[in-house]
């Protein structure tokens, strides 16, 4: 009786598969799951007074900001029928969030074989104005961001990428954040708390200009190389499985200058850790 039972449901299952896939194939929808949409270049272009924060949300897409060539912002990315972006602007708030339809995922590796990549954003950054906000989230692709010389706020999450950010300046706000990826930060300084966390990757940072940072992973392991000395700050090294280093030396999980302001603390639960100070 059961394994009758269980056939029935599976048959059933299938056929309403069948008749989804069917339908989204057949002439009575604009949508085919093998033919690839019609995506068409986008490009929005402002003065650089014009904005002052940058609110972005992204389904699928890598993003990518450098310096203008210009004294405008420039934004580019493509879109489609089924897969759009809803752009905003009030009171210099720019806002852009990706809307798709449900059945989008279901063949966006098929509408990206071989072609455009269609699922990259572009955005190009004056250097007249020294303070945008940057708060960008993407759920599936990398963020990448270099020579950006003076930012107020930033505050990257990608839920499956990788974070690279390269000679950048931020003054108010510093946070980045990917569930599934590597973090690199390479001559960056920081005025403020430097915050960083991948739940799944290798934590890589080189010529930082910080006076407190946290970072933590939990898979991977982490090396960090700030400017400064051992005895300016507080040290925080903790490891589940792995051994922890500063400045070349083994040192156990524990906390070093207790007693001091400004921190570094980096936790992985699988990684080793390395700490160098760069004078």
């Amino acid at each position: 009786m059961r394994k009758v039972l269980g056939v029935t449901l599976l048959l059933v299952f299938l056929g309403v598969v069948f008749t989804v896939v069917g339908f989204l194939m057949s002439d009575e929808t604009d949508f085919n799951l093998i033919e690839r949409p019609d995506y068409t270049l986008t490009e929005l272009t402002y003065e650089a007074d014009e904005v002052s924060e940058f609110m972005m949300l992204f389904n699928n897409r890598a993003i990518e900001i450098l310096p203008s060539e210009t004294d405008q912002i420039t934004i580019r990315y493509y879109e489609a029928e089924n897969d759009w972006i809803e752009v905003s602007l009030e009171d210099k708030n720019l806002e852009l969030v990706n809307r798709t339809r449900w059945f989008l995922g279901i063949s966006w590796g098929v509408w990206n074989w071989g072609g455009i990549d269609y699922n990259n954003v572009e955005i190009y950054l004056p250097a007249s104005v020294m303070d945008y906000v940057l708060d960008i989230t993407t759920s599936n692709g990398a963020i990448t961001m270099m020579d950006i010389t003076n930012l107020k706020e930033v505050n990257f999450a990608s839920s499956n990428g990788s974070i690279k950010i390269e000679d950048v300046h931020v003054t108010d706000y510093f946070k980045v954040d990917t569930s599934n990826g590597k973090i690199t930060l390479d001559y960056v300084t920081s005025d403020v708390l430097v915050s960083v966390h991948t739940s799944n990757g290798e934590i890589d940072i080189d010529h930082l200009t910080a006076l407190d940072i946290n970072a933590h992973t939990s898979n991977g392991a982490i090396e960090v190389n700030i400017y400064g000395e051992y005895s300016l700050y507080r040290i925080e090294l903790d490891t589940s499985n792995g051994s922890t280093y500063v400045d070349g030396d083994e040192k156990n999980d524990s906390i070093y200058n207790p007693s001091l302001d400004n921190v570094i603390n980096l936790d992985t639960s699988n990684g080793s850790i390395r700490l160098n100070f760069i004078n």
